[in-house]
């Protein structure tokens, strides 16, 4: 059996999810719109020390996307944080072979050795200026609920950290290296960094991949997903007596991929909400059951998990995600126009 490798550039069973609320659920939703960037310098800065932007979009959910070409046709695909193993839609996936199909292995940077023969191999995937080569993909029917998904993959956390990504969540672009970062540009980049008023946070990985973070919510330590592919930040109802919290309806729903199912959503205010170097308040959180998604899950690899850290305090605290360096860099923004 032939042997492949994952590659970036000129050269790169887990569950993912994702989160969608079915119409407006707070007053202050931000979709920051796609004129010039917000912080220049930083893209300069990032280009300077080999990073390549490729530019993101927003969808009408407030999803971050990127338009891609596979197999020589044009795709689009979600690029979320919370998802763990990147996957393909069905119906795009007919046109692609699997490693059985191939009749090969997979050597993949992060994930090691793969040989699930129903994996679907990216033979190769155009994402603006870079190439990738030989990404490894699940195969998944993408519905909720009976709408649309509305896009033909998402890239999760194995693309994300294998390719060494930085997300910019204010200003939608999508950081990737042709080659691993030697230990002295990682260095610069984080006094950089951190001497420009950005406040580290560290992250967690997950046995399943996912990306978790520490805080305080109204003075009490929480854990949360931090996740792109989630409209709004969000607590499982289990924390409205711990955080005291006081929830109001709104009528809506969070709605999961395939067999999630949809659960009401509630919304409250919290009087503090504070990160290392980071201290916020009154910050509006939704409330929902999350268990369906693993969160808060009695024996579920996220039961430790509180909660969402969701796209729109991603957002508006200028969030910049560090995937392989596993570091959320945190700016928060003077005002939100």
């Amino acid at each position: 059996m032939r042997k492949l490798s994952s590659a970036t550039g000129s050269g790169s069973s887990i569950v993912g999810y994702s989160l969608v609320v079915a119409g407006l659920l707070f007053g202050d939703l931000v979709v920051f719109g796609a004129g010039k960037p917000a912080r220049p310098d930083l893209e300069k800065y990032l280009q300077r020390i080999g990073y390549e932007p490729i530019l993101l979009e927003r969808d009408e959910d407030n999803h971050l996307t990127v338009r891609a070409l596979l197999d020589g046709r044009r795709r689009n695909f979600m690029v979320d944080t919370g998802w763990a193993m990147t996957t393909v839609s069905k119906a795009t996936v007919r046109r692609l072979k699997t490693l059985g199909e191939l009749g090969v292995k997979l050597e993949d940077s992060f994930l090691g050795t793969l040989s699930d023969s129903s994996m679907v191999l990216m033979e190769k995937l155009t994402l603006g200026p870079a190439d990738f080569l030989n990404q490894p993909a699940e195969a998944m029917k993408l519905n909720m609920e009976g709408r649309s998904f509305g896009h033909d993959g998402v890239l999760g956390c194995d693309f994300l950290v294998r390719n060494q990504c930085l997300i910019d969540c204010l200003d939608k672009r999508l950081y990737v290296r042709r080659d691993k970062a030697p230990v002295e540009v990682l260095a610069a980049l984080k006094k950089t960094l951190a001497g420009s008023g950005f406040s580290e946070v560290r992250l967690n990985v997950k046995l399943n991949l996912a990306m978790t973070c520490n805080a305080k919510a109204n003075g009490r330590p929480v854990k949360l997903l931090v996740d792109t592919g989630a409209i709004w930040s969000l607590f499982d109802e289990s924390q409205v007596k711990p955080l005291g919290l006081k929830v109001r309806g709104t009528g809506m729903k969070v709605v999961g991929v395939g067999r999630m199912g949809s659960q009401i959503v509630m919304v409250s205010r919290l009087d503090s909400f504070e990160f290392e170097g980071v201290s916020l308040q009154k910050v509006d959180f939704g409330v929902a059951d999350l268990k369906g998604w693993g969160i808060a899950e009695n024996k579920g690899l996220l039961e430790n998990v509180q909660g969402i850290l969701g796209a729109e305090l991603l957002a508006k605290n200028g969030a910049l995600i560090d995937c392989r360096g596993l570091t959320l860099w945190l700016r928060p923004l003077k005002s939100v126009k």
